[in-house]
């Protein structure tokens, strides 16, 4: 049985679950509604924050979504998913949390009695959203993705010139131009780089492979669609559209 005593909400993510009581169990309802219709996706917290603001007819709200999707939300969902914790008894584990920091007279930041009251009474309505299908097959669709091995999370490609200087040093004879790719992704339990030089017939190269690989994910999408699939897609906040995918 979940213990509800071992759950921890760090200092940090304060102010997303008072923001997230402050919804109040039917505003919270609507964002379960909200993320039901956009979902399920794999979007970064922006773009689903937009896209489930749009549905709610609340753009306004988009940033407070964000907050809530960013800080309490996802990170709930892939835990409840890893550890096979229900939404009841993680909402519970949560309530106990938040009324032991309540009770314990710590300076601002932290929550109150009054918050502890609120979130008993929204705990159904948040059960219901962590709880709710679209949270189980995004949390299933995130554990397959990080399940791969060396999963890329920053890549970066630069160019710059390497002069020769003549045998004293004292004039610059040549410039050799040099294309340097890094890689950064997450090999198991560490992050790691590694970097590899291109010459630009390399940067050609690389760059049909990409529009190919570009053109082979859009017809697998399709694909998906045409079958009545839903086919989610990793995006981040750097793509311009926050419609669903």
């Amino acid at each position: 049985m979940y213990n509800s005593t071992l759950v921890h909400i760090p200092e940090e993510a304060y102010s997303a679950f008072k923001k997230l009581i402050e919804l109040g169990p039917e505003r919270i309802k609507h964002l379960t509604e909200a993320l039901r219709e956009t979902g399920p996706a794999l979007d970064a917290a922006g773009i689903r924050a937009l896209a489930v603001g749009k549905k709610m007819e609340d753009v306004d709200l988009s940033e407070t979504i964000e907050l809530i999707l960013r800080d309490v939300v996802f990170p709930i969902r892939r835990t409840m998913h890893r550890f096979d914790v229900s939404a009841t008894d993680m909402v519970s584990g949560l309530g106990e949390a938040i009324t032991q920091i309540s009770s314990a007279e710590e300076p601002g930041g932290s929550f109150t009695e009054e918050d502890a009251a609120q979130w008993a009474e929204s705990e159904p309505a948040i059960a219901e959203l962590l709880g709710s299908d679209t949270m189980k097959i995004e949390g299933k669709a995130e554990a397959l993705i990080d399940a791969r091995g060396n999963r890329v999370f920053a890549i970066n490609l630069y160019s710059d010139l390497r002069p020769l200087f003549d045998q004293g040093g004292d004039e610059v004879k040549a410039n050799v131009l040099t294309n340097t790719l890094v890689i950064r992704f997450n090999g198991g339990v560490r992050t790691s780089t590694e970097t590899f030089s291109l010459d630009p017939s390399s940067l050609k190269d690389l760059k049909k492979q990409v529009d190919r690989a570009l053109k082979k994910n859009a017809t697998l999408a399709k694909g998906g669609e045409a079958q009545n699939v839903r086919v989610l897609v990793v995006r981040s906040d750097s793509d311009e559209s926050g419609e669903g995918q």
